[in-house]
């Protein structure tokens, strides 16, 4: 071959190789274009779907109700009206709505407005809590609202105070038998607060003194109270609240005690015989009735002077002086306290200890 034949060659030789890489090319791009456009129509379809979403809203109810209608929820009740108090002044509230994922997600919580109606709240009453919904696309449809809390009956009413000043004190458990107690409350009034329905039907209050325990008259603190309405009746409710603070009850126990009766000097010793004073009547306790505060004492105790003086003798029982506050139990007065004094002498089996 000549040279100028070999170019012509070995272009020849190389373009069908060009030729085959182009049409390679065309289909990877044209598969590429397919895969994309599959792509963006599922997720074009997809998206369009309806799709649920729950979102939470917090509502201010104490606050939204207070501002409507100056009334607030005091407490969740049950079919006796006697329920436990809950805290209403926030509800978390789940909204369910639907929409498109594209549309929903453009939204936060914030966007999504629930307040109380009410429109219905006039007066004081059992009641049932419903809530208004504003949504913030009309591309989203409301579908369902719960709350935390059941807000199917709740007591409705203006909040209110008062002071008691008719406040008495009563007993839990009927007193002993034979126990006089007297007791005197040391509160002047009391503070109460709730609504005002119940607020306004309140005319006294009793404090409940328990004697569990308590054998001398001392001063009780309670936390136990009892309201009562003009029909002496008593009001139970757990949405009134008293203030408790410095109550307390002067309790006096009045009783009958019996205390054995004891010399104050039982024995003495000279220097010959040693003298041993005894009760040699029937009387061998004294019988006292007042203040238990009073008898804070274990036994009866006479004087009789220097035994030594003494063979034998009586005391009248109402001639004892008896501490002020305590007299004498019924048929005492009546009674002698008769008693003898042995006299032995010094160093005998009897002086010995």
């Amino acid at each position: 071959m000549d040279q100028n034949n070999t170019p012509s060659v070995e272009i020849q030789e190389t373009r069908p190789t060009v030729k085959k890489y182009k049409k390679y090319d065309i289909f990877v791009l044209l598969a590429c274009l397919i895969i994309a456009l599959g792509i963006w129509v599922y997720v074009m379809n997809t998206s369009q779907d309806p799709i649920e979403k729950t979102i939470t809203v917090e509502v201010d109810v104490s606050k939204q109700i207070s501002d409507a209608t100056g009334m607030t929820i005091f407490s969740n009740l049950d079919d006796s009206f006697e329920g436990s108090e809950m805290d209403y002044s926030k509800l978390r509230v789940e909204l369910t709505v639907m929409g498109t994922k594209n549309v929903l997600d453009k939204y936060s919580a914030a966007d999504y407005q629930v307040t109380v109606d009410t429109s219905e709240i006039k007066r004081a009453a059992v009641q049932r809590l419903s809530f208004l919904y504003s949504m913030p696309s009309p591309d989203i449809t409301f579908k369902s609202i719960t709350t935390a809390l059941p807000v199917d009956l709740l007591y409705i009413d203006k909040p209110a105070t008062a002071t008691l000043t008719k406040v008495s004190a009563e007993l839990k458990s009927p007193a002993a038998s034979g126990t006089n107690i007297t007791l005197t409350p040391m509160v002047p009034a009391l503070n109460i607060s709730g609504p005002e329905k119940t607020i306004n039907s309140i005319t006294g209050a009793a404090i409940v003194v328990d004697l569990s325990g308590i054998v001398t008259s001392s001063i009780v603190s309670s936390y136990d109270i009892r309201i009562y309405g003009a029909d002496g009746n008593e009001i139970k409710s757990s949405y009134v609240n008293i203030d408790p603070s410095g109550v307390t009850v002067d309790v006096m126990l009045e009783t009958e005690r019996r205390f054995p009766i004891t010399f104050k000097q039982t024995t003495a010793i000279d220097e010959e015989y040693t003298y041993t004073a005894a009760l040699a009547g029937d009387v061998s306790e004294i019988v006292l009735y007042g203040d238990t505060a009073l008898m804070n004492f274990d036994n009866f105790v006479i004087d009789l002077g220097d035994i030594t003086k003494l063979t034998a003798g009586s005391v009248k029982v109402s001639d004892l002086v008896i501490p002020k506050g305590l007299v004498l139990g019924e048929g005492m007065e009546d009674l002698t306290i008769s008693y003898v004094v042995k006299k032995d002498p010094v160093g005998s089996e009897i002086s010995k200890p």
